[in-house]
């Protein structure tokens, strides 16, 4: 049987627009840390570790 990321795939894109929504690089009180804990955590009950590492995932084309 193959695997595949597509579920991966999909959570990494979600989590990526919703920081794109919050998160503001100048200000220090809408930083990473306050978009996981305010928006992030609450709704996908990952850690701030796990979170970053979506951050930094690069989504194919193709599951776009």
């Amino acid at each position: 049987m193959a695997y595949n990321k597509k579920g991966y795939y999909k959570r990494a894109k979600a989590l990526q627009e919703l920081t794109a929504q919050h998160y503001e690089p100048e200000r220090h009180d809408r930083c990473y840390k306050w978009v996981w804990r305010k928006y992030v955590y609450p709704q996908f009950g990952i850690c701030y570790h796990s979170y970053l590492r979506y951050l930094h995932t690069v989504v194919p084309a193709e599951s776009r």
